[in-house]
């Protein structure tokens, strides 16, 4: 009896979280079970790989046999695999879904938490709806970010909440799961010492290193270094891609812009985007942070502030999942400014119109993309995989830049012209000015080639180095063996 009233008392206090966690479960478990859309990204298969050969017992490896840390999510690699090992059965991109769904509904639960500290019932409610159609599209993307945004939202809660020890397990679990989460790692030290002092500072940030110390120490041994190599990769980015000056602050900006009625009325034109967006999302976050720093709760604000600038000052190549990370936080911002507006306006008929004006957008793009017939830009890299897989041997090597799906779909040793998986490959950038294409993000270094010698070459026809195109050695080595239009499929001459 008293086990049953706990659980009664339990579920009547966290109603509105349960809510909020089933509302979200069934907006992604829509997108996945309706739309067409399922695999967006090429990077997901890479970690689709790590997976499978952890669960396989074949090791934290991509290729086998090479110890090379190419994830930057060991975390949710690691749970990822233990879920696979005991459901080998299941497709592995639909179990990263399944995963995936219950990690977004969980951040949902916290994100609920938050917004409820700020807003009355009704508008709490709204957000987490927004929040719920908006991140729905984190499914399909196949990545870690509804790990990250549950144990960031958790962070975020318990710290407020002043569960201090709670958070700082938390926060080492969102490193883990993101190195970018180094960032949040240094706002919390700064937010606990300007709290509760520099004793309790230390403890809980010694209790944070505890955390995340074993996969430190392992990963160390196993690999050589705790440092992703795809994040060493991503660190020289700068000599391998050819990235315009503020992109990232860019693709930042036009995101934002989109969180809310930017979904229906999104123009080309900059200015207008700018005026009708992103003007009045950002005078409505201004609102919410000024709150919320008003209610010592200034580490909302700042975090999404920190990421967009230095996101803006480093200029990587911005994926899709980089961009949902601070989505949730935006949101509450924004939230919390329509709360602290609205109070001067009368309930009817404003208060309608404005729950209207911030769900018509993410509901037009949820629907969007759960209803969508269009598989995405990605379904080449499949048949080409495919035709490779029908024409290799098992110990064929395959060079190519985009090694996700053609990796996975092949599984064959794969040379990684970029570099994420294969360290060798960043001492071959830059290419020289003379052998690059103008206005290419990338172009393969053909001294790479010639030194791997791979069996299989995958290129686009602008990606390869123009200095290996027009020569002997490329024509005489390698043959053109498929052509869809776009990638070129080229095979070694003599495989013996």
């Amino acid at each position: 009896m008293n086990l049953k009233r706990r659980v009664i008392s339990w579920s009547v206090r966290n109603k509105g979280e349960a809510i909020a966690f089933l509302i979200t479960a069934a907006a992604s478990l829509s997108v996945f079970l309706f739309s067409a859309l399922r695999f967006p990204n090429d990077d997901q298969f890479i970690l689709y790989r790590y997976i499978d050969h952890i669960a396989a017992g074949d090791g934290f490896v991509y290729n086998i046999g090479e110890k090379v840390l190419g994830s930057t999510t060991p975390l949710f690699t690691l749970i990822a695999s233990l879920i696979k090992w005991l459901f080998m059965w299941v497709p592995t991109p639909d179990l990263v879904a399944y995963l995936n769904i219950f990690f977004l509904s969980c951040a949902a639960w916290y994100f609920y938490r938050l917004a409820h500290r700020f807003l009355p019932l009704w508008l709490a409610i709204v957000s987490v709806l927004i929040f719920a159609l908006n991140l729905a599209r984190t499914i399909p993307e196949g990545m870690e970010t509804p790990l990250f945004l549950f144990l960031l939202l958790g962070f975020l809660s318990m710290l407020l909440e002043g569960r201090h020890k709670t958070a700082a397990v938390f926060l080492a679990l969102s490193v883990l799961t993101r190195p970018d989460a180094g960032l949040i790692a240094v706002l919390a030290g700064v937010y606990w010492l300007t709290t509760v002092g520099f004793r309790k500072t230390a403890i809980l940030t010694a209790l944070t290193v505890a955390v995340a110390t074993p996969w430190l120490v392992f990963s160390t041994l196993y690999f050589g270094s705790f440092v992703p190599q795809s994040l060493q990769t991503k660190l020289h980015s700068d000599i391998i891609y050819s990235i315009p000056h503020f992109q990232a602050l860019k693709v930042q900006l036009a995101s934002i812009s989109r969180i809310l009625w930017g979904r229906i009325y999104d123009p080309d034109n900059l200015a207008l985007q700018a005026v009708f967006n992103l003007f009045p999302l950002f005078v409505l976050a201004l609102v919410g942070a000024w709150k919320t720093i008003r209610n010592r709760a200034w580490i909302l604000c700042v975090i999404p502030i920190v990421y967009l600038i230095s996101f803006s000052l480093s200029n990587p190549i911005i994926f899709p999942w980089y961009l949902s990370e601070m989505e949730p936080l935006w949101i509450l911002l924004v939230c919390i400014g329509v709360a602290s507006l609205i109070k001067y306006l009368p309930k009817r008929p404003f208060w309608g119109v404005i729950v209207a004006a911030l769900l018509i957008g993410p509901l037009a793009g949820w629907y969007t993309l759960a209803t969508t017939k269009d598989e995405g830009s990605k379904q080449e890299f499949f048949q080409i995989a495919q035709f490779i897989k029908e024409h290799a041997r098992p110990t064929d090597s395959v060079g190519i830049a985009d090694i996700g799906i053609v990796g996975y779909v092949t599984n064959r040793p794969l040379i990684d012209f970029i570099g994420l998986v294969s360290p060798d490959s960043v001492a071959y950038y830059p290419v020289p000015a003379s052998c690059v294409r103008p206005g290419e993000l990338y172009t393969i270094p053909g001294e790479l080639i010639q030194t791997t010698k791979p069996n299989w070459v995958v290129v686009s026809g602008n990606q390869l180095d123009t200095c290996l195109a027009g020569a002997e050695w490329w024509t005489t080595t390698y043959v053109l063996v498929e052509d869809t239009g776009t990638k070129e499929v080229w095979q070694l001459r003599d495989r013996e």
